[in-house]
């Protein structure tokens, strides 16, 4: 529990090295930085024991040392200085008043460091800036305050000061751990500034001790010998990490650094070959390319010490051994791991930047957090420049990520995902098996090269991916907006957890429908086919905030253990830069085994076991005007927002109220979506209609009134339904009936009692709308047991082989009196004003609830929310 200071590490050399030369040689800096306070209690130690003298001495110093700006008091004994129990700004006069004060004090009873840290908790609680400190000064003993500050370990800086101690940071137990490739030995180590120590035989499994630190520089000489000269520009000869032990035992990384050494040798070059174009070195030739002119994304494996030479795919990693992963975007090279090459073919791009990330699976191969993203540029001919360098190695097309293998050998995973714009258009499976490495596409809406064909004003928050890792329990991989940084976390979640959160927060949206979680069935009452009163719509909404508010603590509860940032900490980061009203992208990869209720999740604190909670009194009052649409709660700017109380639910604070979601479905082998759709001046809707629904011959007529269209065929069963599917529609309407036979989901046009619809039966008459690209509308009504899971066949077919943009769906069966406002006003919305459909989605919500009905978060938009089709003239 000492005070942290802040290390970075720079190298100097080593020189380039001539083909005989056996030696590196290079010198290390470290240098010590006091962390930046914005908030400090200093605790003073008035207790009748000897040496009191020296310890006002030493708060008056300590007093004088907090600079400008900072929010400080003095706790001392029962007294709080200079004015009360609470924090005051550091300046010139506030310092002299604590000084004064702390001048008057004499000796006051007995040593009570637990109350006096108390009393410092407090204060530092309310405080919501980095790096809070409490420092007690006392003549007393270690143990005594080790005893007391205990309980606060996780909360605040807590030090420790005594009479001959300093009022600096201080940081004990910090080592320098080397890493070094196989084959290579260190020569010696050595500390040449400010004053010689040999470390060389320093070793411990933690690294080589370099003892106490105050705020300083030091200089290391780090000398390695090298076996033979490699047959690269250059390698990696050293990595220096410098730790400590953390509270837990386990080492704490405190900065790194990558020591590369240079060669004079030139670069492997390509070389034309009777078989093709070949890669040589020293002489040496290494692999025949492949004759292929088309652009692709390339990935691979080398090893430490020899970033340029990729390993084969049919190579095996080693256990407990340090290895690049690499990625470029442009010719395909014999190299690349990929199981299916994606040819690209090239465009005219707009300097299109994609950012690529990297996750991990928990005890596979290791990733560094810090070390995980990178960016390339599009160049003009469809393949990529490196922007941004994860790593320390120079290439200027490569990207090269470290990753670490385990101690144990068997199958490992890592996921690659590339992002434009935070929207995630490509994720790949990365698996090294003994004798096999290979990368797996398993979600595409664009190859790299359709970026600019999805040009968008729109950025995203957010992307979201979960991923299921075959072994019972899934990874939340989240890539966000914070500011002008990106964020990146990751998360394992149990399947039974998550199982449970879902069925909960759908069996909330069932009780609120229709009074009981079981599955829909005739005899169940809509509980909204009536105007509700204020107190129903109350408590509906409270029993899907805190139902949605689990659902968001199963997410992002375990966000942060990957980067060792606690959870607390990373679930504020999530909540700023998911603050906002936003584009947000949950993403589904193919063979997707859950479909998270997205517009369910409630992110604002709330008391889910309160006994009795209560609704945003701003909600209430912009309701009672009928100005919900305006309400500042939807754009998380109300009372409750600012300050939230966890007794209040606010519905600005579930996401399908407040950002514009949507869950694409990887596309498969169909062609990327563009954002913008085409049209040729006019609109066309075809679909079908379930004819024994009351509302049925209403609802029809308001959606022809709704656009002077250009064609308009919703059939009355199963044939005419079917056939009205061909052309190139830009919308395919179903309002139907549906359920699940067996494991096989189906829809039901016409009358009760004929044929249905099924996957395989749309496969059969095989549309294909590569053109249009139309939205697919399920307006399941009065459906029985057909889950977003088991729907997500009806997704899979429309997207991936009918050429669909998306598909809107329903979380639960829905009614026709809310199904018929909520599709006309999303209609409206993405043809007729021209809104994103994820935007268009987010208003007919909206509009439900300003008519009183909180079930506009039962629709789910299977579609990425950036979709636009261009605003269509109405006379």
């Amino acid at each position: 529990m000492l005070d942290r200071l802040s290390f970075d590490v720079a190298v100097r050399g080593p020189k380039p090295l001539k083909a005989a030369d056996r030696e590196v040689n290079a010198v290390l800096t470290v240098s010590a930085h006091p962390l930046p306070r914005t908030a400090e209690v200093i605790v003073f130690d008035r207790s009748n024991r000897a040496g009191f003298a020296a310890v006002k001495a030493h708060v008056l110093s300590a007093v004088d040392a907090i600079a400008d700006g900072v929010e400080f008091a003095v706790v001392a004994g029962t007294t709080t200085l200079p004015d009360g129990a609470r924090l005051v700004v550091a300046d010139q006069r506030t310092r002299a008043a604590a000084k004064a004060a702390v001048g008057k004090l004499g000796r006051q009873g007995g040593a009570r460091f637990a109350d006096w840290l108390g009393r410092a908790a407090v204060m530092l609680t309310e405080h919501a800036g980095p790096h809070p400190r409490a420092m007690l000064i006392t003549a007393g003993t270690r143990q005594e305050f080790a005893e007391a500050a205990a309980p606060y370990a996780d909360r605040f800086l807590c030090n420790y000061v005594g009479p001959d101690s300093s009022t600096e940071g201080v940081e004990d137990g910090v080592h320098l751990r080397l890493e070094l490739p196989k084959h290579a030995r260190l020569r010696f180590l050595r500390q040449i500034s400010p004053r010689q120590v040999d470390l060389t035989d320093e070793a411990s499994p933690l690294g080589f001790s370099t003892g106490t630190w105050g705020a300083e520089s030091r200089e290391y000489q780090l000398s390695i010998e090298i076996p033979a000269t490699p047959i690269v520009s250059q390698f990696l000869a050293a990595r220096a990490t410098l730790v400590r032990h953390g509270e837990d035992g386990k080492p704490v990384r405190l900065a790194h650094v990558n020591v590369i050494a240079q060669m004079e040798i030139p670069l492997p070059v390509f070389e034309e070959a009777d078989d093709g174009p070949s890669l040589r070195s020293g002489g040496e030739r290494i692999g025949v390319l492949p004759s292929a002119s088309a652009n692709a994304v390339n990935t691979g494996f080398a090893e430490a010490d020899a970033p340029l030479v990729p390993l084969t795919p049919d190579a095996t990693l080693r256990p407990a051994w340090g290895y690049w992963f690499w990625l470029d975007v442009g010719a395909l090279v014999s190299a690349s791991v990929e199981a299916t090459p994606m040819s690209l073919q090239p465009y005219l791009p707009a300097n299109s930047q994609l950012t690529v990330v990297l996750y991990g699976f928990p005890g596979e191969l290791g990733i560094d957090p810090a070390s995980a993203t990178g960016v390339l540029e599009m160049n003009a001919d469809g393949s990529a420049r490196v922007l941004r360098q994860p790593s320390i190695v120079e290439h200027p097309t490569r990207l090269f990520f470290p990753v670490r293998t385990p101690r144990e050998l068997r199958p490992l995973r890592l996921r690659c995902n590339i992002y434009w714009q935070q929207e995630l258009i490509q994720s790949q499976l990365v698996t090294a098996n003994p004798g096999e490495l290979k990368s797996t596409v398993d979600f595409r809406i664009a190859d790299p090269d359709d970026v600019p064909l999805r040009y968008t004003p729109y950025q995203y928050s957010a992307s979201l991916l979960l991923d299921d890792d075959g072994r019972g329990t899934h990874a939340l991989r989240v890539f966000a907006k914070q500011g002008e940084d990106v964020l990146r976390a990751e998360a394992s979640i149990s399947g039974h957890q998550l199982t449970s959160a879902i069925r909960m927060a759908r069996g909330a949206l069932s009780r609120v429908a229709w009074g009981n979680e079981h599955p829909w069935r005739e005899e169940f009452t809509y509980r909204y086919a009536l105007p509700p009163s204020v107190e129903q719509v109350s408590n509906d909404l409270i029993t899907l905030a805190v139902n949605g508010y689990r659902l968001y603590h199963v997410l992002v509860r375990a966000l942060g253990r990957s980067v060792n940032e606690n959870s607390y900490d990373m679930a504020d980061r999530i909540a700023d830069a998911l603050g906002a009203p936003g584009f947000v992208q949950i993403a589904l990869k193919e063979g997707a085994q859950h479909v998270i209720p997205a517009a369910m999740v409630y992110d604002l604190p709330v008391d889910s076991n309160a006994p009795k909670l209560a609704l945003c009194q701003d909600f209430l009052d912009w309701a009672s005007r009928n100005e919900i649409p305006r309400s500042p709660c939807l754009q998380r700017q109300c009372r409750q927002a600012l300050r939230p109380n966890p007794n209040v639910v606010c519905p600005g604070g579930f996401w399908g109220f407040r950002h514009a979601l949507g869950l694409p479905a990887s596309l498969g082998a169909a062609p990327a979506v563009p954002s913008l759709l085409p049209h040729d001046g006019g609109a066309r809707l075809v679909g079908g209609v379930y004819e024994d629904f009351a509302s049925t011959a209403a609802h029809r007529d308001a959606l022809r009134e709704l656009l002077p269209w250009k064609d308009y065929r919703l059939g009355e069963d199963r044939e005419s339904t079917l056939a009205a599917l061909k052309g190139d529609p830009q919308i395919v309407y179903f309002y139907c009936h549906g359920g699940v036979s067996g494991e096989v989901p189906y829809l039901q046009v016409g009358r009760r009692g004929g044929p249905t619809i099924t996957p395989d039966t749309l496969r059969e008459r095989r549309p294909r709308w590569s053109w249009s690209r139309p939205l697919v509308f399920l307006n399941g009504c009065r459906t029985t047991d057909l889950e977003p899971e088991r729907a997500i066949d009806f997704v899979s077919f429309f997207v991936e082989d009918a050429f669909a943009c998306g598909v809107i769906g329903t979380e639960i069966t829905v009614f026709e009196q809310m199904a018929d406002q909520f599709a006309e006003e999303v209609l409206r919305g993405f043809l007729v004003h021209g809104e994103p459909i994820g935007a268009a989605v987010t208003r007919a919500r909206i509009s439900l609830l300003a008519n009183g009905n909180p079930l506009g978060l039962a629709y789910i938009p299977f579609v990425s929310p950036t979709v636009t089709m261009a605003p269509l003239r109405v006379p």
